[in-house]
C-alpha cells in the first residue's frame, strides 16, 4: 500500500514546479528591466525544470509523435503570433526576417535581439526523447554531461556566437538526470515537515564544481564564463529555492503558481513589448532615476501579465480548434 504522505507530496510536486517557474520568470523580467543583474539565471532554472518535467512526461507516454505534437503546440503558436509581426517590422530583408524568426541569427551573428531562448528549448525538445531512452537504460547521460562541459568551453571559445546557447543546455540535461535518479522537488506537507529531502550528494557535487570553476577563472574573466557558472549553480539553486518556496502559503503561493502557468507568454511579451511601452510613456514624466526605474519595472510587469493572460486565452482557443480538426481527420 502506498504511503499517503508520499502520494500527497508527489501530487504537490507539479504545483511546486509551477511555484519555482513563477519565481524564475519574475527574475528574468527583473533582469530585462535592468533591476536584477543576475536575474538571467532564471533561464537556467527554467531549463532545469523543463528537463525535469519532460522526463516524467515521457515516462507517462514515450511516443515521440505525441511528445513532439504537444511541445510544438505549446511553443510555436505563442511564438509565431508575437514574433512574426515583430520581426516583419524590425527586419530589413526577407533573409534577415527568416534568420531571426528561426533564431539561426543567434548562431550565425550572435544576434540576441529577439527570443533566442526559443531556439534552445526547441533543440532540447528535439533531443529529449533520445536522452530519456538513454537514461531509462543506463545512467550514461551524467558522464556525457561531464564530457560536455569542458567540450562546450572549447567550442564556445572558437565560435563565440554559440556561447549563450551551448553553455545553457547542460541545465536541461541536469533536470532530466535529476528526474531519472528518482529525486523529487522538496515539498512541505502541513504537520509533517519537509518530505523528499534535497539529495545532499547531488547538490554537493554541483556546488563544488561551481566553486572550482569560479576559482579557476579569475574574477576579471567571470563575465565571459558566467553562463556556464550559472548553469552549474542552477542545480543547487533550484533545490534551495524549492525548500524556501515550499513554505509559501495563501495568495503569495497562488500568485507564483499563476505566473508559473504563463511563463512562455510572459517571456514573449515582456521585454520587447510591455517594457518598451512602459519606458516610452513613463519617460515623459520628470522624476528621479530610481523612482523612474521602479515605476517602469512595475508597470512593465503589470502590462506583461495582462498581455500574457490575453495571449494565453487566444492560444488556448487556437490549440483547441487545431486538436478538433486533427480528431476529425
Amino acid at each position: 500500500m502506498n504511503n499517503p504522505i508520499t502520494i500527497r507530496c508527489h501530487e504537490s510536486n507539479h504545483d511546486q514546479k509551477s511555484v519555482i517557474m513563477g519565481g524564475a520568470i519574475l527574475m528574468i523580467m527583473l533582469f530585462h528591466s535592468g533591476v536584477l543583474r543576475f536575474g538571467e539565471i532564471g533561464v537556467d532554472i527554467f531549463l532545469f525544470l523543463s528537463g525535469y518535467g519532460l522526463f516524467f512526461s515521457l515516462e507517462r507516454n514515450s511516443k515521440k509523435t505525441v511528445f513532439y505534437r504537444k511541445r510544438l503546440l505549446r511553443i510555436l503558436p505563442t511564438y509565431l503570433i508575437v514574433a512574426v509581426p515583430y520581426f516583419i517590422v524590425h527586419s530589413n530583408s526577407v533573409s534577415e526576417f527568416l534568420l531571426r524568426l528561426s533564431t539561426l541569427s543567434v548562431l550565425t551573428k550572435g544576434d540576441l535581439g529577439g527570443w533566442w531562448f526559443i531556439g534552445i528549448i526547441l533543440v532540447c525538445y528535439l533531443i529529449a526523447p533520445f536522452l530519456y531512452n538513454i537514461l531509462s537504460r543506463k545512467n550514461l547521460c551524467f558522464w556525457g554531461l561531464v564530457i560536455y562541459i569542458p567540450l562546450s568551453i572549447l567550442v564556445a571559445r572558437k565560435f563565440y556566437t554559440t556561447e549563450i546557447m551551448i553553455y545553457r543546455m547542460p541545465s536541461f540535461f541536469c533536470g532530466m538526470i535529476y528526474a531519472s535518479l528518482g529525486f523529487s522537488l522538496p515539498c512541505t506537507i502541513k504537520g509533517k515537515g519537509l518530505i523528499n529531502k534535497v539529495p545532499s550528494t547531488f547538490i554537493s557535487i554541483f556546488t563544488c564544481l561551481g566553486i572550482l570553476i569560479l576559482l579557476y577563472y579569475a574574477i576579471d574573466r567571470f563575465w565571459t564564463y558566467r553562463h556556464l557558472m550559472m548553469c552549474i549553480c542552477s542545480v543547487p539553486l533550484v533545490l534551495s529555492i524549492s525548500v524556501i518556496m515550499s513554505n509559501l502559503t495563501g495568495y503569495i503561493r497562488k500568485i507564483f503558481v499563476f505566473l508559473g502557468g504563463i511563463t512562455l507568454e510572459l517571456y514573449m511579451v515582456h521585454e520587447y513589448i510591455a517594457q518598451c511601452i512602459a519606458e516610452k510613456y513613463l519617460s515623459i514624466y520628470n522624476i528621479g532615476t530610481q523612482i523612474s526605474t521602479l515605476s517602469t519595472t512595475c508597470v512593465g510587469i503589470a502590462l506583461a501579465v495582462t498581455l500574457a493572460i490575453l495571449l494565453n486565452h487566444i492560444i488556448s482557443i487556437l490549440n483547441t480548434n487545431i486538436l478538433l480538426c486533427h480528431k476529425k481527420k
